[in-house]
């Protein structure tokens, strides 16, 4: 089976030193390398261009090519950003493997894909090392602000694992055998792509939607036989406040796109309260209060407030069904 590796990106060096990597340790290679950038940083994208002699998909270049009324699945979002890949894919008629530029390959990751593709829509592949999003990043805090209330942890350590999980760094694991699909390690059937496009909302839930209004079998295979990438995540300020208001933001609008997708008719609150609860921030308020610590960065985390309204919900969902009527017709025309 035909395979083209896609790999969505801002940062020049950072794309140029993962390509590389790809390059280099892999033991079977994809017949295509895509790699989808803002005009803006094309010209210092060319080393990871020349590195695997690479299709460089310029995401307002892409636009561009296509009516407006085709536009819509190539919206300025990373699930747009990921589209205009999948249309390639789709086009021609060979499977997409998305990679990320902050991982590096940790057995035969396109070999792997390729061969569970053979009979599956999507493949799941694992990652080692930052191993979770900010759910297991705030779940790790909580555990150590537990620890050091009964004096299992040193003040010291708990600081430093407070300094890393404040900046949004989650603690290194093994491969997490049920892990749901991730962007950086995701391989597409092209049949699926022909028919299915990524949702386009301005949240990182389009990999996990994707995975969950897939309609084909998907493989989800053990650490064992998975492919596998190493993942080395970079902290930044504020990091995990910003990313557990966005993942609530992201993950209930996913949870009520895909139940009206199904003919489910959700309420919104409900599934705003039931996603603050999946990503442990009630479980955190309740834990933070019982260690009886004052500390800003904390309240922050405890204080989130949700962003979007029902009105913006329904709205989200009119626009997925929209890219989802136009898919088929915008593909084709850029292919």
């Amino acid at each position: 089976m035909g395979i083209i590796a896609a790999l969505v990106s801002n940062r020049p060096k950072e794309a140029s030193e993962a390509v590389e990597g790809y390059a280099a340790n892999e033991d079977q290679q994809p017949s295509e390398w895509f790699i989808v950038t803002p005009k803006r940083h094309a010209q210092a994208m060319k080393a990871a261009q020349d590195a695997v002699d690479a299709t460089l998909l310029i995401e307002e270049d892409v636009r561009k090519e296509l009516p407006p009324r085709l536009q819509a699945p190539f919206a300025a979002s990373f699930g747009g950003f990921r589209n205009m890949a999948l249309a390639k894919a789709a086009s021609s008629a060979k499977a997409v493997v998305f990679v990320d530029d902050d991982t590096r390959p940790e057995n035969g990751v396109f070999r792997r894909h390729s061969g569970f593709l053979e009979e599956s829509a999507l493949v799941i592949g694992k990652y080692d090392g930052h191993v979770g999003g900010a759910s297991s990043t705030l779940l790790d805090l909580t555990h150590a602000l537990e620890n050091t209330k009964d004096g299992k942890l040193g003040r010291d350590e708990f600081v430093e694992i407070l300094r890393m999980r404040l900046e949004g760094i989650p603690p290194v694991q093994r491969p997490v055998e049920n892990a749901g699909a991730v962007g950086g390690n995701l391989g597409i059937h092209d049949k699926t792509a022909r028919v299915q496009p990524f949702v386009t909302l301005p949240y990182r839930v389009e990999d996990g939607t994707y995975a969950a209004l897939c309609a084909g079998p998907i493989a989800n295979p053990t650490a064992k036989r998975a492919p596998i990438v190493r993942h080395e995540k970079r902290g930044k300020h504020d990091g995990l406040r910003q990313e557990l208001a966005e993942d609530w933001a992201g993950n209930a609008l996913a949870a009520y796109l895909v139940a009206g997708q199904r003919g489910e008719k959700p309420g919104w609150e409900g599934i705003v309260a039931q996603v603050r609860k999946g990503l442990l921030l009630d479980y955190f308020s309740e834990k933070y209060a019982k260690a009886g610590m004052s500390d800003a960065k904390l309240d922050c985390i405890r204080d989130i407030r949700m962003t979007v309204s029902a009105i913006q919900a329904d709205a989200a969902v009119a626009e997925y069904e929209n890219v989802q009527h136009v898919w088929t017709e915008s593909w084709e025309t850029l292919g």
